[in-house]
């Protein structure tokens, strides 16, 4: 057998190992032991940053002249209650025209909202066992709303008693029909319906009888509604 020192260098290193050759580094002279691996790192050539976009301006919101709804139970001004209803396709007969008896539902939903803008929970007092019922009612019909049109329900309170109130309530146009009413924008349009009602405090239970208006609730409604019954000109 030939010593290994005599095999040629190309004889020795063959196969796989030849990869690694340039890897293994040579070790110096007089140094013993294993021979290091000497790893080489070949660092990327720099490559250019990416250019930080320009922060993009939010589009501006469409100009827009439609007003805010109103609120949801209508509000008070200078001591009366104004409370606004679309007329809908279910209010309306076959010619597009209010049925009559729904103005006495507009009327009721006027009064009930009145009542929880100024803090009167109806529900917490029928569950104390008092409610507000109608005791007395006069409508009089002046011209018709149609589908579509807005509406206002204005209440007055003509008189408040110990154990009874009075509305004056009255349904009108916001803005007049062009083809109904011709008049001047100075003139208010005439109503639509006015209803006198008279309003009791009822004490629920076995058997329901009239009670006084408690007072916390009389000071509400006094502080409240003040303003004066308009006149209705002769209508």
């Amino acid at each position: 057998m030939r010593d290994a020192d005599s095999i040629p260098t190309a004889a020795r290193h063959t196969g796989p190992a030849d990869g690694l050759t340039n890897a293994i580094a040579r070790q110096p002279a007089g140094v013993t032991g294993a021979p290091t691996m000497a790893m080489t790192m070949t660092m990327p050539k720099s490559m250019p940053m990416p250019k930080p976009k320009a922060p993009t301006t939010p589009p501006k919101a469409p100009a827009t002249t439609a007003t805010p709804p109103p609120a949801l139970d209508g509000w008070f001004t200078h001591g009366k209650h104004c409370y606004p209803i679309r007329v809908q396709y279910e209010d309306t007969d076959a010619g597009g025209v209010v049925y009559h008896a729904n103005y006495l539902a507009y009327a009721e939903r006027a009064r009930s909202a009145a009542l929880t803008c100024i803090g009167i929970n109806q529900a917490t007092l029928l569950g104390e066992g008092l409610a507000f019922v109608v005791a007395k009612l006069n409508i009089r019909y002046h011209q018709a709303a149609r589908l579509g049109d807005l509406v206002h329900v204005t209440s007055y309170l003509a008189n408040l008693g110990k154990a009874s109130m009075q509305l004056k309530q009255i349904i009108g146009e916001s803005a007049p029909a062009a083809d109904r009413i011709t008049q001047s924008d100075s003139t208010p349009p005439p109503p639509i319906a006015t209803l006198d009602v008279t309003i009791v405090p009822v004490r629920l239970g076995k058997t329901t009888a009239i009670t006084r208006m408690p007072h916390a609730i009389k000071k509400l409604l006094g502080e409240s509604f003040f303003a004066p019954i308009p006149r209705e000109n002769g209508v």
